[in-house]
């Protein structure tokens, strides 16, 4: 039998052929666009460094845009979480420990944030001729240029004995020492602030604060007695006088490396001490914790211990200060809810 083949049918055969071919490549194209979809990095940090452990549990080494990624933060001994942070991308809850972040189309940075746990402080009265040094102090009251005139309180770090409950010593390397300043620009007090604050002895505090800075309290390492390393994690503080607080009279244990007082009182507020950025010299010590202030309690029923001399080191240089005596004050870390400035009234 003849075969006969008709032009016309060879042409549909070839255009059919080319359409499949043009299909196959087209899958092959979409196929290689799904295998070799965009990946990025999720960098894990901490805020400040060292205070504990940014951990992306899921674990890839990188990751497409859209992909869930299970992230956890661990705290070091004397910190607290607070939240989650990201340059970009989202989280479910940016205030949980452990929580899932969604990764953007582009590199990110993910960061966790501590809050550091400050001890109580007994402060102890030592009375010395500081080093002269001019430094620029400035916190959310004042901005001032201020020169060291005395040495007036030493502060050790103290475990607290409560209801039989011990709080103990989270941070034994810090230490501070508090200055009283001298500063020109201030004659007549342009008013006051009233604070309301939170800390262990009671909720919605009420205090009455001069509306300009007498101290200055400067991390300071404390080399004898107890051969301390330098404290890390501690702020610079302007201290300022309160009044008009309550007398809280709470019976409390509170120990430090000087002594034990098994039984002293938390009396009536006598000092408040802000977070402050601080240059001396061109360099310049910002703030790491700017939510966590002291309130100085007047400390009643102190024992007085015989301690030796105390030898330092701050910025300021070495020093040695007197010792021997009783503690008179213990500062509290304390959360400030409100400030709010009134005028002296003419």
């Amino acid at each position: 039998m003849k075969k006969i083949f008709s032009l016309r049918r060879h042409g549909y055969l070839k255009t059919v052929g080319v359409f499949l071919i043009a299909v196959a490549l087209i899958a092959g194209v979409v196929g290689c666009e799904g295998e070799g979809e965009d990946l990025y990095t999720l960098t894990m940090e901490v805020d400040p460094p060292g205070s504990g452990e940014a951990i992306d549990v899921t674990g890839a080494a990188a990751y497409e845009a859209g992909t869930a990624i299970d992230i956890q933060a661990t705290a070091n001994s004397g910190f607290q979480f607070v939240n989650w942070t990201a340059s970009d991308g989202t989280f479910v809850n940016a205030n949980a420990i452990r929580t899932v972040f969604t990764m953007p189309a582009k590199n990110v940075i993910v960061t966790a944030k501590f809050v550091i746990q400050l001890d109580l402080f007994k402060c102890y009265h030592t009375p010395h001729e500081p080093p002269h040094e001019t430094v620029f102090l400035e916190d959310q009251f004042a901005a001032i240029n201020a020169s060291l005139n005395w040495t007036q309180w030493f502060c050790n770090p103290a475990a607290k004995v409560q209801d039989d409950v011990v709080t103990p010593i989270k941070h034994p390397d810090h230490h501070l020492t508090i200055y009283n300043i001298y500063y020109e620009g201030i004659t007549d007090p342009p008013g006051y602030w009233e604070v309301e604050v939170d800390n262990q002895f009671g909720t919605n505090q009420k205090m009455s604060v001069e509306g300009y800075p007498w101290f200055l309290a400067v991390p300071t390492q404390k080399l004898e007695p107890g051969d301390h390393n330098p404290p890390l994690f501690l702020d610079h503080f302007l201290v300022y006088r309160a009044m008009n607080g309550e007398d809280l009279q709470i019976d409390i244990g509170l120990n430090d490396e000087f002594g034990n007082d098994s039984a002293v009182s938390v009396r009536l507020p006598m000092l408040y001490g802000i977070p402050c950025r601080k240059t001396h010299d061109g360099t310049v010590t910002a703030i790491k914790f700017p939510e966590t202030y002291l309130v100085f309690y007047l400390l009643s029923g102190s024992e007085v211990t015989d301690y030796g001399t105390i030898q330092i080191d701050n910025q300021f240089g070495l020093q040695e200060l007197p010792g021997g005596g009783e503690s008179l004050l213990v500062a509290v870390p304390s959360e400030q809810l409100s400030a709010e400035y009134i005028e002296f009234e003419d």
